[in-house]
């Protein structure tokens, strides 16, 4: 248990199980979408950031990807699972051969109750094998915000593939898992993107 942030969804046996107890609000649709907004907007401002720092920093020899996701996955411990989605976007850059650092913004809620979710805000690092080629490996990981009413500190790892259809736009596949020591519970989640440059 976490006794600081006992109202957390995360800190409690599943999301379904804090609504339940807690009796919580689904938030209106119109924070719904002013929330949507921002996720959006910071993406798409860390997309034109990342873009321009690389080309300004090394003649464009480091790039610069955006990615849009949703995705099926799960919570779970040792006592409990309850199935999520997640949905968000990011932008990543490599400064040195594959080696690089990203940040996203995402939605994650329980199945039952997607207005019950809460959202996150990811810093990462990123290593890209073969970043020039047509499909390039990747792992990720880092350190995620939870946050709705209040907020928690959550690790993240991963790893996945960027598949580049055409020199702008590709396909990003992606598995992700989000951890949470409080209650020693995992956010596993299989990720399906559009990835822009």
């Amino acid at each position: 248990m976490c006794p600081i942030l006992m109202h957390f969804p995360l800190c409690q046996p599943s999301l379904t199980a804090f609504v339940q107890a807690r009796r919580l609000q689904p938030v209106p649709a119109k924070g719904e979408n002013i929330m949507v907004k921002t996720i959006l907007q910071i993406a798409a401002l860390s997309l034109v950031a990342s873009t321009w720092a690389l080309a300004q920093a090394d003649g464009r020899q480091g790039t610069g990807d955006g990615y849009f996701f949703f995705g099926p996955g799960v919570q779970a411990s040792r006592s409990w699972t309850e199935g999520i989605m997640q949905t968000g976007g990011g932008a990543e850059g490599t400064f040195y051969k594959g080696l690089g650092v990203g940040i996203e913004a995402s939605y994650l809620f329980p199945l039952d109750g997607p207005s019950y979710g809460f959202f996150t805000l990811a810093p990462s690092a990123i290593y890209q094998f073969g970043h020039e080629g047509r499909t390039v490996p990747f792992v990720t990981g880092g350190y995620a915000l939870a946050f709705r009413s209040e907020a928690a500190g959550l690790a993240h790892f991963g790893g996945g593939v960027m598949h580049w259809l055409k020199p702008k736009y590709g396909l990003r596949l992606e598995v992700r898992d989000h951890y949470h020591n409080a209650n020693d519970s995992h956010i596993l989640v299989f990720r399906v993107g559009l990835a822009v440059r």
